[in-house]
């Protein structure tokens, strides 16, 4: 993709950005070096995505282990507890 000074000069209008005639030859060469780069960074990036996506269908399978809950830890925490559970404050009202 090459960059032309016409578009280097559309480019510098929208940014309000003062560019010199003889400073748009160099600027059309460096944004199309930088579009370039991306270009292939972006290539690089879609390779190692596609790479890991294939290996995301695959299924992990590990042992369930059963551990022991500390309930009366986390109770003891709790503001306030009913019947062993959590109370918490009411932010819905029934309107029927």
């Amino acid at each position: 993709m090459k960059i032309t000074k016409e578009e280097v000069r559309k480019i510098a209008q929208i940014a309000r950005i003062a560019v010199k005639e003889d400073e748009l030859d160099q600027l059309a060469t460096q944004l199309d070096e930088i579009l370039s780069y991306a270009q292939r960074v972006t290539e690089l990036a879609a390779g190692q995505i596609e790479q890991k996506v294939a290996y995301a269908n695959e299924n992990i399978v590990r042992p369930d282990e059963v551990k022991p809950s500390p309930v009366d830890a986390v109770m003891a925490v709790a503001p306030e507890t009913q019947e062993g559970y959590y109370v918490v404050p009411k932010i819905l009202e029934n309107n029927k």
